[in-house]
């Protein structure tokens, strides 16, 4: 599967480069075990138009491609928007438009946080229920009245859509999509590699 980071100006980074750091945990274990359950899955980052992106703070975050070479993405992750909110939403409408262009159920789409607002303002969460960060619940039901927000849940799997909320919400959401793509006893392993609410109680996997 191909896997996409979307990265654009002031996001958050950590978030960027801390879900593809689970991806590439998940990728070491799996390789160190020989089991194969994450073979053929393709990490990588996109930025609007291919070129580094500010990442909030200042930090430059270098993609692997642009959003127009990422057409056949399987999987999409949009992380936090840590600027204005409205302001980047306005500011980002090539992004808007490039996740408009996917038929529906073409890709498994995932925001952390903040990063819902992307995926409310292209229409893709009508009629669904979904968490953000609480603290702009206010400004996300004004601006979206058709989602229904549950912000006690975290994450929130819809068939081909995840929300996941706030906290911890940025490594969780990766160790979850983790879970669904090579199964449970990887993203268990991958938990203990990471600072992540452990998709089970099971004891921790040999050393590798």
């Amino acid at each position: 599967m191909k896997i996409t980071i979307v990265a654009f100006e002031g996001c958050m980074t950590s978030a960027v480069y801390g879900q593809a750091d689970a991806f590439a945990i998940a990728a070491y274990i799996s390789n160190r075990r020989g089991d194969g359950s994450w073979s053929g899955h393709d990490v990588r980052i996109a930025t609007p138009d291919g070129k580094p992106v500010p990442g909030y703070g200042g930090h430059t975050i270098a993609p692997h491609c642009a959003l127009a070479e990422a057409k056949d993405s399987d999987v999409i992750l949009i992380p936090p928007i840590f600027n204005d909110i409205e302001a980047t939403l306005a500011l980002e409408a090539g992004l808007l438009g490039w996740l408009r262009s996917f038929p529906k159920d073409r890709a498994l789409l995932a925001s952390t946080c903040t990063g819902a607002f992307f995926l409310a303002e292209a229409g893709i969460l009508d009629g669904r229920r979904v968490t953000t960060n609480p603290a702009f619940s206010a400004l996300f039901q004004q601006r979206y009245p058709s989602v229904m927000l549950a912000l006690d849940e975290r994450p929130i799997d819809d068939s081909n859509v995840i929300c996941a909320g706030a906290t911890t919400a940025p490594v969780n959401l990766p160790n979850h999509l983790i879970d669904r793509l090579a199964g449970h006893d990887l993203a268990d392993a991958t938990a203990h590699a990471l600072p992540v609410d452990r998709p089970s109680e099971s004891p921790p996997p040999p050393p590798m």
